[in-house]
């Protein structure tokens, strides 16, 4: 592991989101089923992304996991900030779930390196950002993709 100049670990921002996403999910888990008006979430994990192969039932996964939750609206559309301030902390408490479960489902490490350089920044903490710069790489890394626009490029 790389160390910087005082001898701390150099982790990255995702590494630090799926640890502390994980922690919370292994508390939640082992403490007694949450208390009505509790604001303690859990929600099951899916399946990890890995492959280009299996984009689509990820997707369909994870759409029908949030949907279950009411937070599929934060990767479907870009929500504007509620003006109510007890409104904007639920908002902004959603926004962070679905950003750190998206992230959680997808662990490689050289994926999330691939989107920085692509302008994707964990520092943003946007759900719907997040999700599109994830499945625009896997429909870019497809086998699948890279035949058709090959197909498409060198017909006649």
């Amino acid at each position: 592991m790389l160390r910087n100049r005082c001898n701390f670990p150099e982790i990255s921002v995702y590494q630090a989101f799926a640890t502390l996403f994980a922690q919370l999910q292994q508390q939640q888990n082992q403490n007694s089923p949450p208390q009505a008006g509790s604001n303690v979430r859990q929600i099951p994990m899916i399946r990890n992304l890995d492959r280009a192969e299996d984009l689509e039932s990820w997707r369909e996964e994870l759409v029908q996991m949030l949907k279950r939750y009411g937070l599929a609206k934060y990767i479907e559309s870009e929500l504007p900030q509620p003006e109510d301030h007890t409104a904007r902390r639920q908002w902004l408490r959603d926004r962070l779930d679905v950003d750190a479960y998206i992230q959680t489902t997808v662990p490689n490490e050289e994926i999330w390196n691939s989107l920085r350089e692509r302008g994707w920044s964990a520092a943003d903490m946007n759900p719907k950002r997040t999700f599109d710069f994830v499945v625009r790489y896997f429909h870019e890394v497809s086998p699948f993709s890279r035949r058709d626009r090959r197909c498409r490029y060198s017909s006649p």
